[in-house]
């Protein structure tokens, strides 16, 4: 027996919006004020430690199992050990660049008209993303994708992460489908695919 495709949940960070390049722009000022307050610094060195970093603490942040700010001071100093310690300046300093991030995410060419497209076909369409709730709602606001969809699910107000099958149990209760008649559509082959 096979069913009609009833709903479609979509990854938002590089599959729905252009997150890595808006992270990618904003990247050089951040550097720029840490090079600022650290002369001296390798910004190739720190760009691969700060990404390092990112991989080893992530999974914590997308869990909800720390906050988003002791993440990112977390992830920050680690970057910055070889030449130096964090001290709240330079933090905030490096968080006042780093807010502009959502506001300048911008939908992928065509995804708010495959949205609609599939919407239009009576298929429900939803987000399940990682990440802290305010940086992913902002986002969603500012691409103008989160007022085009049924379902919003994001891991921190889930309390689980992708790829753990509870989080696309909880994403699909917000749906309305079930799994068997759910497509999903992501760029990570690990949370997304398998």
């Amino acid at each position: 027996m096979t069913l009609d495709l009833r709903g479609v949940l979509f990854d938002l960070d590089d599959t729905l919006a252009a997150s890595a390049e808006a992270e990618e722009r904003v990247w050089h000022d951040v550097a720029d004020v840490i090079a600022s307050r650290l002369p001296g610094i390798d910004r190739d060195e720190l760009r691969g430690r700060y990404l390092e970093a990112l991989h080893r603490h992530y999974p914590d942040l997308a869990a909800g199992r720390t906050d988003a700010l002791t993440f990112r001071r977390v992830r920050l100093a680690e970057a910055l050990e070889p030449w130096g310690a964090l001290d709240d300046d330079l933090f905030e300093a490096y968080l006042a660049e780093k807010r502009r991030i959502p506001e300048e995410v911008e939908p992928f060419p065509e995804a708010i008209a495959t949205v609609r497209a599939l919407r239009g076909r009576g298929i429900r369409v939803g987000v399940l993303t990682n990440g802290p709730s305010d940086l992913q709602r902002r986002k969603l606001e500012v691409s103008g994708i989160g007022a085009e969809l049924d379902a919003i699910a994001i891991s921190e107000e889930l309390g689980v992460a992708k790829p753990d099958g509870e989080a696309f149990r909880k994403a699909l209760d917000l749906l309305g489908t079930r799994a068997e008649e759910t497509a999903m559509v992501g760029d990570s082959l690990e949370n997304d695919v398998l």
